[in-house]
């Protein structure tokens, strides 16, 4: 998605990458880098534009080695007299968020261009860092720690590691983590107001919007919102949204939350149009569902990242739908039958 933007116009020339710059300079020297990083999440559910943005402007920043706002410096007149957001800690003699829009504009060149370059994970620094994925792309990093992050397609994580805090949140898509056992450091995702909690474990995560999925391979994760505590256990899966709560807890084969790192997409009983809105950050095109009872139908199976169009194609033999491919899209919608759900292929808990 990034590659059709860059495609129709340069980078720098998009209004909204200096928006993207302003949000990520802004969580490296805030005084509150959870505040900062909700609001680069909500930045990005604006559209998928906005998504694509973000995903490419944090890329060219970790490219850059996550360049320290402390250490821009321009010059006199390349500040004005804006104010600094509130809340927020200036970098510099009036912060770097009142640099001229000439001078934003060159650095967000820069950093469109670092898009490029060979990226550096997991630096030692107290520094949040934040990683993103494109359009069907599946990426590992290597924390500081030596705690392994595997993100999907389209998703975005920032990285926080201080003294004896090991902190992530996943700003959006899936993220698979294998945590590197530490008592003294407590290794805490943050996603959609919700906190999964481990020591060292192997668990996973999909968010979609102001909801999520924790699903454990190995280990136990305590996953608490300020309400509600659930414990979870290797074989464990739960759903929360931040509306909602937690759901019931779901006993499933605990390998489901490796699937990521086979280029897999596993489900067990998920709505169709969860899978499918998972499925869009991988797939050749863009598929669409068109009515309430098909988004609605459940879905137990697995979908391999690399050939998500030709599963589409065969969901009418196993569910009551029609799928019409169109040339920039599939669509989705029910058609006459009984069945409400299916495995395919065939899965078991």
């Amino acid at each position: 998605m990034a590659d059709k933007i860059a495609a129709a116009a340069p980078l720098h020339e998009d209004p909204l990458a200096e928006e993207a710059l302003a949000l990520i300079s802004a969580l490296h020297v805030s005084d509150d880098p959870l505040s900062a990083m909700e609001a680069i999440a909500r930045w990005e559910e604006r559209s998928d534009h906005h998504r694509a943005v973000m995903a490419h402007m944090q890329r060219g920043w970790q490219a850059l080695g996550n360049i320290d706002a402390n250490d821009v410096r321009l010059g006199e007149t390349g500040l004005d007299d804006e104010a600094p957001p509130s809340g927020v800690r200036p970098p510099i003699a009036g912060g770097l968020w009142r640099l001229r829009p000439l001078a934003l504009t060159g650095l967000v060149v820069v950093l469109a261009a670092g898009a490029m370059a060979m990226l550096t994970f997991g630096a030692k620094t107290s520094a949040p860092q934040v990683f993103a994925t494109a359009h069907g792309e599946t990426r590992t990093i290597r924390l500081a720690d030596g705690s392994q992050v595997t993100l999907g397609a389209e998703s975005a994580v920032t990285v926080a590691m201080e003294g004896s805090s090991r902190s992530v949140t996943l700003n959006r898509g899936e993220a698979l983590f294998d945590v590197v056992h530490d008592e003294s450091k407590p290794f805490e995702v943050h996603v959609a107001g919700m906190i999964a909690r481990d020591v060292g474990t192997t668990f996973a995560i999909i968010r979609r919007g102001d909801a999520a999925v924790v699903t454990v391979a190995e280990g136990v994760v305590a996953a608490s919102d300020g309400r509600a505590e659930t414990r979870l256990e290797a074989g464990d899966r739960v759903a929360y949204s931040s509306q909602g709560g937690f759901g019931p807890v779901a006993a499933i084969d605990g390998t489901m939350a490796l699937a990521v790192r086979n280029g897999q997409l596993r489900y067990y009983r998920d709505s169709l149009a969860d899978v499918v809105a998972d499925a869009n950050r991988y797939g050749r095109q863009r598929i669409r569902i068109v009515d309430e009872r098909a988004r609605g139908l459940h879905y137990s199976g697995t979908l391999r990242t690399d050939s998500i169009d030709e599963w589409a194609g065969a969901l009418p033999y196993a569910f009551p739908v029609t799928v019409r491919v169109q040339p920039n899209e599939i669509v989705i919608s029910s058609a006459p039958g009984k069945r409400s759900e299916a495995s395919f292929p065939p899965e078991t808990p």
